[in-house]
């Protein structure tokens, strides 16, 4: 369901593997003898959390075929939150949330994941000619996710960065981010 570029907040995956492939990556970067060159983007989904659209949360519970009332108890914990402030030993009037996932609770990492996994499948899919390889036997690496933190990685040209850029401006119509 998620994946494998993914690697925060899921079992037997670590942070270090994509630390460790991202050094390479630049590495190739820097001994390349590419003439039109490499390029990367790294996107840093600013109050991420707190953005995400809860529709897109939705159109993956039904993307991935989680059970309808399984789904519907999910968004019942998501939507319409609403908070209060205690100033000077009094509470403030209610606050009502429109978007995102409240930081601290424990499901919101892995919804926000779930949701980030939109970008992930529009770059394999729409981006097949994004992507490097490490070593000519090596995998086509198009992108690394770091829960809200992504790397993708191409060669460089203006008609890939304008694909990219379709893409990443998609993910963000999609999600609110």
């Amino acid at each position: 369901m998620i994946s494998e570029e993914q690697v925060a907040f899921i079992h037997e995956r670590s942070i270090a593997e994509h630390c460790l492939l991202a050094q390479e990556i630049f590495h190739k970067f820097r001994i390349s003898k590419n003439k039109k060159g490499l390029m990367d983007l790294k996107l840093d989904m600013e109050q991420a959390y707190n953005s995400m659209g809860w529709a897109s949360l939705r159109h993956i519970l039904i993307c991935y075929g989680f059970p309808t009332d399984f789904s519907n108890l999910l968004m019942e914990c998501v939507v319409d939150v609403r908070f209060s402030i205690i100033i000077n030993g009094r509470n403030s009037k209610s606050i009502n949330s429109h978007s995102g996932f409240r930081q601290g609770c424990p499901l919101s990492p892995y919804l926000f994941i779930m949701c980030s996994q939109l970008l992930s499948n529009s770059l394999v899919q729409r981006g097949q000619k994004l992507g490097i390889q490490i070593s000519p036997r090596g995998p086509m690496i198009t992108h690394l996710l770091y829960v809200d933190d992504v790397l993708i990685f191409s060669h460089a040209s203006v008609d890939l960065a304008n694909a990219l850029k379709t893409i990443v401006e998609d993910f963000c119509k999609w999600t609110g981010l």
